[in-house]
């Protein structure tokens, strides 16, 4: 069962690294260091460990580089889909139903590519090997089961209403800078509990 507790509470465990994790993700090219990072909090989570993961500024680069190439590859199909869904549209222009109808079935494609995407980041988490992340079958079966669904519909809504409790917050300070540096330390803290909830779901039998 997913601990949403623990996953919430994460983030704070260790503040040190918690800050540390807030500055790196701001920094262009910089920031894969991040990416890698997030990947070891979800294979971490995967073993329910919730202390948050050490560190490895090198090995978390050279991950999030590669996570990013396997994101960068699976998006390339989706831009060709894209390119023939705006087609599709074009043709419809006059025609409401045709239209709307287009829209539907490019919004459902788009969700369960981007099911199919978060599938191979957790796979490649897991395993750290590059083909990992382009067997079908496995991520299949593992992100698209109902426990992995669910759990990521929980946590983007929690994600949501905590993004939202903070931005009306954010409206009472009307202090320059305030706002960006609480988004950013936001962003980063929900990332390491998105991804800690979901290396928990990926890891259900």
């Amino acid at each position: 069962m997913v601990d949403y507790s623990n996953a919430l509470k994460r983030p704070f465990s260790d503040i040190k690294k918690l800050l540390i994790a807030i500055l790196l993700s701001v920094i262009p090219i910089i920031s894969f260091m991040f990416t890698g990072y997030i990947l070891d909090v979800a294979k971490t989570a995967m073993k329910k460990k919730y202390k948050l993961p050490e560190w490895r500024y090198g090995t978390n680069f050279v991950h999030g580089l590669i996570s990013f190439v396997i994101s960068l590859i699976y998006m390339l199909p989706f831009l060709i889909i894209t390119m023939l869904f705006i087609v599709l549209i074009t043709i419809f222009e006059n025609n409401t139903a045709g239209t709307l109808i287009t829209i539907l079935v490019f919004v459902v494609i788009a969700t369960l590519y981007s099911i199919l995407i978060i599938g191979a980041t957790m796979r490649y988490a897991e395993t750290r090997k590059f083909g990992a992340a382009f067997e079908f079958g496995a991520i299949i079966k593992k992100t698209f089961s109902q426990k992995f669904i669910v759990a990521l519909c929980v946590a983007g809504l929690i994600s949501f209403l905590v993004a939202l409790a903070v931005a009306m917050l954010l409206l009472l300070v009307p202090i320059p800078f305030v706002p960006l540096l609480v988004s950013v330390s936001m962003g980063t803290a929900l990332s390491i509990f998105m991804y800690t909830v979901l290396g928990q779901a990926y890891a259900e039998k």
